[in-house]
Order: C-alpha cells, then structure tokens, then sequence
C-alpha cells in the first residue's frame, strides 16, 4: 500500500512498513541476548531458509556457512540464525561447518520475537522469504539474495535493504526445479562479503 502511494507521487511518513512490537516480545529479546552473549552490533543475523517448496530462492547451507566463518575470522563476534521449523534442517548445516560462536536460533523465537533481534543487528543476510519482510521493519542494513525471483517485486521495502542478484539469462525464471541452479553458485560468498563491505560493514 505503501509503495502504491509513493508510485501515485504521495509522501509517506517513513521508508518503511511499522510495526508495533508488544513489550513482551522486547523483553524476551533482552533475555535471549543475555543468555548468547549478544552485544548490540557485535553480530550479525542470517536469515538462510525459506518455503520448502521454494527452495531453489536458499542461498545454500555451504554458501552461508563459508561466509560466516569469514565474517567471524574477520571481526564479527557471532552470527545468529534464524528460522522456522521447515528450516531447521538448513540452519544445522549451516551450525555443523562453523565453531561455538554461531548461535543458531532456528525454531526457538517467536514471530514478533524476529524484529528485535534483527534491530540490535550489525547487519541482515537473508534469501527471499517472508521473514525478510519483517526484518525490514527495522533500520539494520540487509541484503537479499535473489536467484529465481525478480528483486523488484520481492524486495522488502526500505532504504536500508539492498539486492544481489547474478546477471545470467535464466534469472526471475520462477522455476520450482531445475537442474544447475546457477544463479546462486555465481553469487560466491566472497562477492557477498565485498558487498556487505561496501553496504553494511566497511573495513576498519
């Protein structure tokens, strides 16, 4: 509704969708970090799974997996997942190929647990799936990683959110199945850490 409004040339009040969070939900917040050692900005959010039946819109457990354990090698403290239960299964993969320091979430928050969490961030890597467009109820960087759905449709709102996509003839094929997925091998986890260097976390 909103982007329909600003399509038509009317100001909205903000660059992204609000949303009221219930204190209860910040309170649990609080103790989750507490309890993972989460300083505010010292970690950063994954958000790897989406829709088993879209399955071809993940990234990749190995691809994840490789760009946390450079983002840690690098500076930041911890990575968090975070996910539902149909995700579970990618989010241990991702939890099995890195150390102590990656929190894995998955299953264990409630929905309007997720922007709190995502708020305290240092920034979002996330696939396209519904629980990117909650994220982006906060001010965090994010990037999404688009492989066989359009950005410009699936982008959550805010200027706070950036795309990656490949630049190959089959993107935005909207396929259920196919055979190589190339539009996320091409998108290397070091090209992803070069975009995040230049969106949301710069070099010291």
């Amino acid at each position: 509704m909103r982007a329909a409004l600003q399509t038509a040339g009317i100001v909205t009040a903000t660059p992204r969708p609000v949303l009221h969070i219930p204190d209860q939900h910040h309170s649990r917040v609080r103790q989750i970090l507490a309890a993972q050692g989460l300083r505010p900005a010292h970690y950063a959010i994954f958000l790897p799974g989406c829709n088993a039946n879209g399955h071809l819109k993940r990234w990749g457990a190995a691809r994840y997996a490789a760009l946390a354990n450079r983002l840690h090698q690098e500076g930041m403290d911890r990575i968090v997942l975070i996910g539902g239960p149909d995700e579970s299964d990618e989010c241990q993969r991702i939890a099995d190929s890195c150390g102590s320091w990656l929190v894995n979430l998955c299953g264990q928050t409630e929905i309007l647990d997720i922007p709190p969490l995502c708020e305290a961030a240092r920034f979002i890597v996330a696939n396209d799936t519904g629980t990117a467009h909650l994220a982006a109820v906060t001010t965090t960087p994010m990037t999404v990683i688009c492989g066989p759905t359009d950005p410009f449709r699936v982008k959550p709102l805010g200027d706070n959110v950036t795309t990656l996509q490949a630049e190959l003839p089959c993107i935005n094929c909207y396929l259920k199945t196919c055979s190589h997925h190339s539009c996320m091998a091409v998108l290397t986890p070091p090209l992803v850490l070069r975009h995040l260097r230049a969106t949301a976390w710069p070099e010291a």
